[in-house]
């Protein structure tokens, strides 16, 4: 098996071998160019080389070279790759919010903007600091405490990034935007008035201030390229070639940045995959990279060798993404071979599953195959890690979680545990009086404050503190205090704080119950997750507030746990030191999300369900289908996770439910036994090659997609002998001959039967048209009493000698006199079945004419028998099966791979 550096390129004579895809990318010189890279693809090289090749033919001075990415690691490893190759310095590398404060500094410098824009700036932390404040001072206008507000800190952070992304304000009439800018601009709105109370309240934070966040890096800077010509102009005389890479990620706002910069000579080349568009929620659209050609019209090129993973990985991604409509055709191309493998288990239910992923981390740091930094856990939302968590602390694992904290530290869960706990203290305070150690009686104090307003009952602060210090002065129970003193207040308070009186008391009562009801009897009780998604600024993060609740319900199912000896594991949890953040050893447990642009050795995804891959949303209503795009945008995210694994990818899935439809849509067990027949074949372990296998090995050889492979990158070859390989090979191009041969005969009698067919048809429709032509012609009986006039309908009926007898609605009125017909003839038709209508009759009365209105054929004429030439037998499923391109072009591949 190839060496991965040997797959990606090799060195000879001190150059860099580029693949041919590569190559043609570095070569494009002026015009807007787009190209498709995907995953594990080393486009930064590509990227990199093409920079070496404009500066190193003078084509373009290296400051005249703008090479932007998504972030800013991805910006130092260009820097650091062009520095190694020699390029001459000068080339503007950089993040495009860098780009956005370029356009700020170079806007201050020319005095469009108060020079304070550029002194003391932080932009890492204004924004948190922005929302802090904006928060305080909500709060004060409302004499409230800011926990009160109904707004999540970190959704609000989010929001707010989100809207500025693209180019949404807090107030447009008053952002006084030039005509242009409006077209693009937007006005917020939010389901939650408060969001948009808070973006207002930042917006006049942040002006007052003249502070400058990232997000406003990207909206100021579109701003000022919209509003000062003389800036536009600058930079764009100052870039003559743009390069972006990660196009799929861009926001709207960043879109808009580039589009102005490169209007002139559209030098615009894009970098970027389509199947990894996974940050909608925040502003991407996989529509920028796919409309990317038609807009500016751009040369399309494609990077499809993966360097990253191994055949049960890129054959498994493929047939998945496929089934994604509203993407650009292309397809991994494997070089890394078959030294990999991809394993789907089913274990009983998610407690399976997370002890099925830890026993096997386990063994693998024990046998020494792996490291913990060679390994990660993708979830697809953070509910999934309670399980996941108390497997490695038993097993004591260091992990660390990305993003977020362990789950017994979320905030949505502390508030279930404090209710917990707080009914705990509260059974004992009304037991035994207030606790004289302060430190005890403070933290249950400390308990009442925290939840008696989650969710927010209108309880009012001072009215709370002065219960707490009166429970403090009386040491007695603080609820009961509230409950004496409630006629203090007016109306609804009154009774909210009755309300949460008779809540905690019915919660003492059941803290004897499991764990388990009594926190899904209190999620409901208090209506919680509705007051999740109320406080949610994005709905899909209250979503997955929601499923973290459902999903620590579940886990105390687990451990069969009563409250008290729940919330005694859960405290103890706490204590440990297991989830270690700055341990570069830890296993590393992440979403999806978080995984974008990373790789390991070794990669499980719990939760291969249907309901969490994909996701739907707890609100859905049981049989609620899901949006095409929503659906496409989590397969590409489920396409993410597959194409993070160098070499042995874990899917597991719990029996309880369904399997994940992206999974069952692409048969995925099948078409991995599929992948290991050919591992089998190509690694020599199987003692006999049947020619079945033979045959179908040069079927999956098209339908994989491994043509590429087998003709730029594989080393093995397969069957343990050659000779005997090629033998099977050669009888099996003595079957295709014949299958051609038959084939040949089949086609010549096919077209023998359609050469009769058409003669058939060319008959009957000859006989039409003479029949149409022709009038009959009745010569009338002298008996006839009656001569039908013009119009008149006739029957004919043919009597058993040579006679055709005409008659009207009234009698007999002569016979077909057909030696005055020349266009009909008397075997022509079924007479009887036959109508005419009277066109006109002789003046003396002794015949008339009719013109046929329904003629059916004689039975036996012969115009109207079938053809003689029967079509031909159709050919045997094996034979077609031979005979198909796809089988075809992989035995043509095998040919050569067996030279």
């Amino acid at each position: 098996m190839p060496e991965v550096l040997d797959a990606i390129f090799t060195i000879a004579r001190g150059v860099l071998q580029l693949t041919d895809q590569q190559q043609a990318i570095v070569e494009h010189t002026w015009g807007p160019a787009l190209v498709f890279a995907v995953a594990g693809s080393g486009k930064t090289t590509c990227m990199v080389q093409r920079i070496k090749r404009l500066v190193e033919t003078k084509t373009v001075p290296p400051e005249k070279i703008l090479a932007a990415s998504f972030n800013n690691s991805a910006v130092q490893d260009i820097i650091a790759q062009l520095t190694a190759l020699g390029v001459a310095p000068g080339v503007q590398c950089r993040t495009l919010h860098a780009l956005g404060y370029q356009l700020v500094r170079l806007a201050a410098t020319r005095k469009h903007l108060p020079g304070e824009w550029l002194a003391g700036q932080d932009p890492e932390n204004m924004h948190s600091r922005l929302v802090g404040q904006t928060l305080t001072q909500m709060a004060m206008e409302q004499g409230i405490d800011s926990s009160e507000l109904n707004i999540d800190r970190e959704d609000l952070k989010n929001q707010i990034s989100i809207w500025k992304g693209n180019l949404v304000y807090a107030d447009l009439e008053a952002a006084a935007l030039p005509e242009p800018a409006l077209k693009l601009a937007r006005q917020a709105r939010h389901e939650h008035e408060a969001y948009l109370q808070a973006y207002r309240t930042y917006e006049k934070l942040r002006l007052r201030q003249n502070a400058l966040t990232f997000d406003d890096m990207l909206l100021s800077g579109w701003e000022i390229l919209q509003r000062f010509p003389d800036i536009l102009q600058t930079v764009r005389s100052q870039y003559r070639i743009v390069m972006v890479d990660e196009f799929q990620d861009v926001n709207f706002a960043q879109y808009c940045i580039l589009d102005l910069i490169t209007a002139p000579q559209r030098n615009y080349m894009a970098i970027g995959d389509d199947d990894q568009c996974i940050y909608e929620w925040r502003g991407a659209s996989p529509e920028y990279i796919l409309n990317f050609e038609k807009t500016y019209r751009a040369k399309i090129y494609t990077i499809s060798d993966n360097f990253r993973s191994t055949a049960p990985q890129v054959i498994l991604a493929n047939e998945m993404i496929a089934r994604n409509r509203n993407r650009y055709p292309k397809h991994l191309s494997l070089t890394r071979g078959f030294d990999g493998q991809t394993l789907i288990h089913k274990e009983a239910d998610d407690l399976a599953v997370a002890r099925g992923i830890i026993a096997e981390i386990r063994r693998l740091l024990r046998s020494g195959e792996a490291a913990a930094q060679d390994m990660a856990i993708l979830i697809r939302l953070y509910s999934q890690t309670a399980l996941l968590e108390t497997a490695l602390i038993e097993a004591g694992i260091p992990y660390r979680i990305e993003g977020n904290d362990p789950f017994y530290k979320r905030s949505e869960l502390v508030a279930l545990f404090q209710y917990l706990s707080f009914a705990e203290a509260e059974q004992t305070v009304r037991r035994q009086g207030l606790p004289a150690d302060p430190q005890q009686s403070g933290k249950y104090l400390q308990m009442l404050e925290s939840i008696v307003n989650t969710p927010r009952r209108y309880i009012a602060k001072d009215f709370v503190k002065s219960a707490v210090q009166q429970a403090q002065r009386q040491r007695r129970s603080v609820v009961e205090v509230m409950l004496a003193r409630k006629e203090e207040l007016k109306g609804r308070s009154r009774e909210r704080v009755a309300e949460f009186a008779k809540l905690i008391e019915r919660l003492i009562r059941k803290l004897s119950q499991p764990a388990h009801k009594t926190l899904a009897w209190l999620a409901q009780e208090i209506e919680y997750k509705d007051h999740l998604l109320a406080i949610s600024g994005i709905y899909e993060v209250g979503i997955t507030k929601i499923q973290t609740v459902d999903a620590l319900v579940e886990f105390a199912r687990t451990t069969r746990l009563r409250c008290g000896d729940f919330l005694n594991f859960i405290r103890d949890l706490s204590r440990r030191p297991a989830a270690e953040t700055d341990n570069p050893h830890a296993l590393r447990i992440m979403t999806i999300y978080k995984a974008k642009g990373l790789e390991w050795d070794t990669v499980f995804v719990p939760g291969c369900n249907e309901g969490l891959i994909p996701c739907a949303a707890a609100s859905a209503a049981p049989g609620d289908f899901p949006l095409v795009q929503d659906v496409e945008a989590e397969r590409r995210l489920f396409y993410v996770a597959i194409t993070r694994a160098r070499k042995t990818l874990h899917l597991y899935h719990s029996a309880e439910k369904p399997l994940s439809p992206f999974l069952a849509e692409c048969k995925a067990e099948t078409l991995l036994e599929e992948v290991e027949n050919m591992t089998e074949i190509l690694q020599q372990k199987r003692p006999l090659l049947r020619r079945k296998e033979l045959e179908r090995f040069c079927r999956s050889i098209t339908r994989f997609h491994l043509e590429r492979y087998f003709s730029k990158w594989a080393k093995e070859s397969p069957g343990p002998n050659r000779t005997y390989a090629r033998f099977l090979l050669e009888s099996l191009e003595l079957k295709v001959r014949k299958a051609e041969r038959e084939y040949q005969d089949y086609q010549a009698k096919l077209q023998e039967h359609r050469e009769a067919l058409q003669q058939f048809e060319r008959g009957k429709a000859e006989w039409r048209s003479r029949i149409s032509r022709g009038a009959v012609v009745v010569q009338k009986f002298k008996s006839a009493l009656y001569l039908p006039g013009a119009g008149e309908i006739l029957h004919f009926d043919r009597l058993r000698g040579e006679e055709v007898l005409a008659m009207s609605s009234r009698g007999v009125v002569g016979t077909v006199d057909f030696s005055r017909m020349p266009e009909i003839g008397k075997a022509d038709l079924d007479w009887k079945n036959s109508q005419g209508r009277v066109e006109s009759v002789a003046p003396d009365g002794s015949w008339l004419s009719a013109r046929l209105t329904k003629a059916l054929p004689s039975p036996n004429h012969p115009q109207f028998s079938p053809p003689a030439a029967r079509p031909p037998k159709e050919l045997p499923g094996k034979t077609r099966e031979l005979l198909e391109p796809g089988f075809r072009k992989g035995l043509e591949v095998l040919k050569k791979l067996l030279k």
